[in-house]
């Protein structure tokens, strides 16, 4: 079990510990914990606090714990092929002994009173933006060069910060996380089924949005409009379409174009060649595999 497991100290009173194994069956721990508050993130696979916290954490929420005193915590780890998890620590040493820039100062005030505090659980909505980052560190988490060793430093810091404003300000974070979920959902369905996409309209009111909260937050979120991103995933995927040996005019419709000279400009436009370019190209390509491996 140690090879799945890692503990590393980021400062004193600051550990950082990465967690990444299979199980065939449910499989019970018992930690005994110091006054502390614990960030608990499941990135996969679920675990069960059973006393004295009782909370569930999986993939779309993060657990936070703090007490003033030791306690055993019990828990079961659900039977997962890939159960991958990163729990950040602050116990009391570091308000005394961390950098007096960080923990002396009255942003991270409301930390140290939960700190000093009787037993609290929280359960919080996950933002998603954590999910790529945290999957690297616990994937790489054996790696001791001094950029992943950076990395690790860096992303706890994160999310320290992030567990400040959460105990500071917890209803605009969960606003904030709600929000950055419903956008996840938003670019899922601009990926995976653009076609479909009649108008930015009616992509709101799929997901519950006014357009204009959707074109302002996703412009906000990913740095592109909202009908961009749906016409980029519309020619590219009606170019994986015409690839595979589609029909241009099939792909066209396929992909939610509803005439073929506005679909050919804007394909041309976006890749620089033509469909009947890529249709012609693919099929001298398939030509030449057949001539190079004739039956």
């Amino acid at each position: 079990m140690l090879q799945n497991h890692k503990t590393e100290e980021i400062a004193p009173g600051l550990v950082l510990n990465l967690f990444n194994a299979s199980f065939s069956e449910p499989f019970s721990i018992e930690m005994e914990h110091e006054p502390c508050i614990v960030l608990s993130v499941v990135i996969d696979g679920s675990v069960t606090f059973n006393s004295p916290i009782r909370a569930h954490a999986h993939s779309r929420n993060v657990i936070c714990c703090s007490s003033d005193r030791r306690m055993t915590v019990c828990s079961q780890i659900a039977a997962c092929p890939c159960f991958r998890s990163v729990d950040l620590c602050i116990t009391p040493e570091w308000f005394r002994c961390g950098s007096p820039a960080l923990s002396c100062d009255c942003a991270f005030a409301c930390l140290r009173r939960a700190a000093s505090a009787p037993p609290e659980t929280r359960v919080h909505p996950r933002p998603p933006r954590f999910q790529p980052l945290l999957g690297s560190l616990v994937d790489n988490m054996h790696d001791e060069g001094a950029l992943s060793k950076l990395r690790r430093k860096s992303v706890s810091y994160e999310l320290l910060c992030w567990l400040a404003e959460l105990y500071d300000d917890p209803e605009r974070l969960e606003a904030e996380a709600l929000r950055e979920s419903c956008l996840a959902r938003v670019q899922r369905q601009i990926t995976s089924c653009p076609g479909e996409i009649k108008s930015i309209d009616a992509l709101a009111r799929k997901n519950g949005l006014s357009a204009s909260k959707l074109k302002r937050d996703y412009q906000l979120s990913y740095g592109i409009s909202v009908g961009t991103a749906v016409r980029n995933a519309r020619l590219e995927t009606a170019h994986r379409l015409i690839e595979k040996g589609q029909a241009i005019s099939l792909a066209s419709y396929e992909t939610g174009y509803s005439h073929a000279s506005s679909f050919s400009a804007a394909f041309r436009k976006y890749f620089g060649y033509s469909p009947r370019d890529l249709k012609r190209r693919h099929a001298l390509a398939s030509r030449s595999q057949v001539a190079m491996h004739p039956a």
